[in-house]
């Protein structure tokens, strides 16, 4: 049960159509709604139309009269009607507990209530306390919506300190409201500094707001000036503007019969900001926990030690112990504000709760690394791996593995999940795992199936078979590479660039002789080339230097490290000095080696490295044959 009460400090302002309406729209979406009339002195809410019998049932004058008595607290549903409220041919879940019955006796009964004396001679607080608990659970409402008198009295106090939860502040935006709400904003606060230590949450509604040009900027200084003292966020403020409709006169509900109008939005938006602040309220919960995502995302720093949004999550996560949804979202937060144990733990609950979706899978495994939790990290992903799941969420558990625990990778890559995967699927996980060299034999199992896949367009297909050599090249193979290349000399006249640079790292590779005509030849093509690309600039540094040409292989090197310093850090560039691909952190480093080369230390391409080659050294072959 979550109790708001809607004050105002002046009457005329709209507070009753406010609360009636943003009501209505809770109970539309299915919450059970109990109204209360506390407006004693001048109730209104039971001349709603759907309050029938509103006039004529007892309420809050006569259960208070009958407390002093008999010194006992009544039973509070004598003292409650249901009200008749339909929405498109269904009931909605609505009852009303009025300021009294209005018959002669009500002046009588109001006036003989000295609340002072209540209080300090027949226990009042308790039986208020009483009162409330007896609307949990009596009538178990979702909501308790309470009307309270204006002004500065007893009642006002009951309202906005010992019943709420929440409290609406309504007012006309003029300084003659905002000098007599501030004091009642205050006091409702420093609940918070009683025995009690009670947090009331605050919203605020500027209603019947002018609909004219504000030319002279006197509605947005006058709310600025509430906004000031009143000390509240712009996202605590709903602007309920005027509106001309004779059906205001007939004291329509308009969220409930005109939903589509201006006003029943204003107030569709103040229903939705209490729906965010309840965090017995799942749907409320879910919505806040996005909203301040987002709002962690722009300014992080503004949250990180709100002691505020802390009490928030707590409170969610203790109403909601068994909706993994629920606690999925609160890890999202958790994250967003960098909070990664509690982060975990919320995962966990999620997951425990039947909540174990592939994100939760993925992002718990990432959690589980940092926090050196190697075994549990890598359970998750061959899970994930083993489950029909969206083919993004594989590739990435096998990104992960391969940063976890590469010896779980071939695990992984024999599962359920990466056996359903369609033919193209494959040839981006070779690509994958084209980026490790322990991982080579398999890249070259799934390039040889797109290979020779019908199902992949022939651009795949070549483009799989090309990959093959890449793969040969990379893992020391470099008589196979140079056989899939072909006839060296068609190669040597050939236009294809990449064939011919590949010929030369193969060749070069076997013979430990860089072959200078087939370099010479890359140099006689290269100019065809546009713009190339960091990879591009990064072979012709090579090849460059390689046929002696040291001051064009250092520009040429220049130019790979600009190209790179473009792309996002998230991108992948293949890496001729490694035949892998690579981060282009890694490809960057990679360029420092090849700065080395040319400087003249003795260093080599890592795909030449002797702890990687598995093939024999091959005598290199002179112009015109073949391998």
């Amino acid at each position: 049960m979550y109790v708001v009460t809607f004050y105002s400090y002046r009457g005329g302002v709209g507070r009753t159509l406010s609360l009636l309406n943003t009501a209505v729209e809770l109970a539309k979406r299915g919450r059970k709604i109990l109204v209360v009339d506390f407006d004693l002195e001048a109730p209104g809410i039971s001349t709603f139309h759907f309050c029938k019998s509103g006039n004529l049932s007892k309420g809050i004058v006569d259960y208070i009269a009958e407390y002093k008595e008999t010194g006992r607290a009544p039973n509070v549903t004598e003292f409650v009607q249901e009200c008749e409220l339909i929405d498109g041919g269904h009931q909605l879940k609505f009852w009303l507990m009025s300021a009294g019955r209005q018959d002669e006796h009500y002046a009588r009964k109001f006036h003989s209530i000295d609340w002072e004396r209540l209080y300090a001679d027949h226990a009042g607080f308790l039986m208020i306390e009483n009162l409330k608990e007896q609307w949990n659970d009596s009538l178990t409402p979702d909501y308790v919506f309470i009307d309270s008198r204006t002004g500065h009295t007893d009642i006002s106090g009951i309202c906005t300190r010992q019943l709420p939860d929440a409290v609406v502040f309504t007012f006309l935006p003029n300084l003659q409201n905002l000098s007599g709400l501030s004091h009642v904003v205050k006091e409702t606060r420093e609940e918070v500094q009683t025995d009690r230590k009670k947090v009331i949450r605050t919203y605020f509604v500027a209603s019947n707001v002018p609909t004219a040009d504000d030319e002279s900027g006197i509605l947005r200084e006058n709310l600025e000036k509430f906004r000031a003292a009143l000390n509240y966020d712009h996202d605590n403020l709903t602007l309920v503007f005027h509106y001309d409709s004779l059906a205001l006169l007939g004291q329509e509900i308009f969220t409930l019969t005109k939903p589509n109008t201006k006003l029943a939005k204003e107030y569709v938006s103040l229903a939705n900001s209490i729906l965010r602040g309840n965090p017995a309220d799942r749907d409320g919960a879910l919505a806040y926990i996005l909203d301040v995502i987002e709002k962690v995302r722009t300014d992080r720093r503004k949250y990180a030690d709100d002691a505020g949004l802390t009490d928030m999550m707590e409170n969610i996560a203790k109403h909601h112990p068994r909706d993994g949804e629920v606690h999925f979202k609160l890890a999202d937060l958790y994250v967003a504000l960098r909070s990664f144990p509690e982060a975990t733990s919320q995962y966990e609950l999620a997951k425990a709760n039947g909540y174990e979706t592939a994100e939760l899978l993925l992002t718990l495994s990432f959690l589980y690394s940092e926090q050196k939790r190697r075994e549990e990290a890598t359970a998750l992903l061959l899970k994930l791996t083993e489950a029909p799941s969206a083919d993004l969420d594989v590739h990435i558990a096998i990104l992960q593995l391969i940063r976890i625990d590469i010896t779980k990778v071939p695990d992984a890559l024999n599962s359920n999940g990466v056996r359903k995967l369609g033919a193209l699927e494959r040839l981006k996980l070779a690509n994958i795992l084209l980026r490790k060299r322990e991982l080579l034999p398999n890249a070259m199992q799934f390039f040889v199936e797109a290979g020779a896949s019908n199902s992949l367009e022939e651009g795949a297909r070549d483009s799989a078979r090309y990959k093959i050599t890449l793969c040969k090249i990379a893992s020391g193979d470099f008589a196979d590479a140079l056989r899939d290349l072909g006839d060296r000399q068609r190669v040597l006249n050939s236009d294809d660039v990449g064939d011919v640079f590949n010929f030369a790292m193969a060749e070069w590779g076997a013979t430990q002789v860089p072959p200078l005509d087939m370099l010479n030849r890359v140099l006689e093509l290269s100019p065809k080339r546009l713009a190339p690309d960091a990879n591009f600039a990064q072979c012709l540094a090579v090849a460059t230097h390689l046929v002696g040409d040291s001051s064009a292989a250092s520009d040429w090197l220049t130019r790979a490290r600009e190209l790179a310093s473009r792309q996002s850090q998230q991108s992948i560039e293949f890496s001729c000095w490694s035949y892998l691909n690579t981060t282009i952190a890694e490809f960057i480093e990679e360029l420092g080696q090849v700065q080395r080369f040319i400087n003249g230390d003795r260093v080599v391409p890592a795909f030449m490295d002797a702890t990687i080659r598995r093939s024999e050294r091959v005598p290199r072959l002179t112009a015109g044959q073949g391998y």
